[in-house]
């Protein structure tokens, strides 16, 4: 049996625009303790984590590379900071049309060519996390004024999508394909 490896699928934003996201983790966990969203380069989750043998890895490169390369590429708006209850904070993201259908091409084409059914049957919320898991209670208020105060308004042309492969203490990509 092939060893099984942990992967997901995101959106990066263009180099600029995910260093000034990176710096504001670091920020974070700088001031305020949470670092555990350093552990991922800033992305928007298209498919969340799933399991499949390491052998299987070049086969969902080239699955993920076919089905991008022919997608349009959209305009992706960041507004502002929001949160999923105290325990997550992000940046907000307004997204075209384009993103919801991407998200639910590659997550029903992850079912249809591997078998991969989302391991969170719940609603697709577009967002770029800064803080989650290991924020420790009250720190969610302040881990919140500061963000808003970092603001986080601004829009980037949607272009790169990546498969990402947890190698044991953080994620990196190991596959990217281009929007056209």
């Amino acid at each position: 049996m092939s060893k099984q490896e942990r992967y997901f699928i995101g959106l990066l934003p263009p180099p600029g625009l995910s260093e000034q996201l990176q710096a504001a983790k670091k920020a974070i966990a700088a001031q305020f303790g949470p670092s555990h969203a350093l552990k991922s380069p800033p992305h928007i989750t298209l498919a969340p984590p799933f399991h499949a043998p390491a052998a299987q890895e070049a086969e969902l490169a080239a699955w993920q590379d076919q089905l991008v390369r022919r997608w349009p590429g959209f305009t992706v708006h960041l507004n502002g900071v929001g949160h999923f209850d105290e325990r997550v904070v992000y940046v907000r993201v307004e997204a075209a049309e384009g993103l919801y259908a991407l998200q639910q091409a590659i997550v029903q084409g992850l079912k249809t060519a591997f078998g991969q059914a989302a391991s969170r049957p719940y609603g697709f919320t577009p967002h770029l996390t800064l803080a989650f898991r290991d924020m420790k209670p009250g720190q969610f208020r302040a881990i919140m004024e500061w963000a808003e105060k970092e603001g986080f308004f601004s829009a980037f042309e949607a272009r790169r999508v990546a498969l990402m492969r947890h190698n044991g203490l953080q994620w990196e990509a190991v596959a990217e394909a281009l929007l056209q």
